[in-house]
């Protein structure tokens, strides 16, 4: 495991959070909260793990189900969306306000 997500379960466990694991799979690591229940079968402790999510070393936690948070672009990315809509608009009949509209700053 990685330092950033050992630091990250550091904090997770000052927080409070209890019994959180996190394996590691390749380049990824996935979040599990980890109990155990009695098995009268075996008379014995089972261990239960139920995953929480993934761990990124960019977006932080994600949440299982859920995409990181991306901002969509840049500021320079920006305006070459600005760029791709225009050219679109161009190539549109009858988008002389949506032009207008792009065009102003």
């Amino acid at each position: 495991m990685e330092t950033w997500a050992k630091d990250w379960l550091e904090d997770q466990r000052k927080a409070g959070e209890k019994c959180l694991e996190i394996k590691v799979r390749g380049d990824c690591h996935y979040v599990y909260r980890s109990t155990s229940r009695y098995d009268k079968k075996i008379k014995k402790g089972r261990k239960v793990s139920v995953y929480l999510g993934r761990l990124d070393k960019k977006y932080g936690f994600i949440l299982k189900g859920e995409k990181p948070k991306i901002f969509p672009f840049e500021l320079s990315s920006f305006f070459n969306h600005k760029l791709v809509l225009l050219s679109a608009a161009k190539r549109t009949a009858g988008s002389r306000i949506a032009i207008r509209v792009l065009q102003e700053p």
